[in-house]
């Protein structure tokens, strides 16, 4: 039992400075400001992530309109290819 205690007490003994600088910030002041820093620029980080995203979604998209065939069913039913294309196709002709 005696052991047990002491076994405790090495382990408190060295935990609580390190606890105790969690609490406090030990380190220096600005510690609200630092959380409203990297807030405020993580924020940032993300907007500009979507904007790119949705800036290539949309550049696809203009690229897509661009290359689409003039007669839309004809790039449907096998691009330009006959109308029976899947039928002849589907029989190994």
């Amino acid at each position: 039992m005696l052991s047990l205690l002491l076994i405790i007490g090495i382990i408190g003994y060295f935990t609580v400075p390190s606890v105790a600088n969690y609490i406090v910030n030990a380190g220096g002041g600005h510690g609200l400001l630092q959380k409203v820093n990297t807030m405020v620029i993580n924020t940032g980080n993300t907007a500009m992530n979507a904007a790119s995203t949705v800036g290539g979604r949309m550049e696809q998209g203009a690229s897509n309109i661009r290359n689409m065939p003039s007669d839309f069913m004809a790039g449907y039913n096998g691009a330009g290819k006959s109308a029976d294309y899947q039928e002849k196709k589907l029989s190994g002709k």
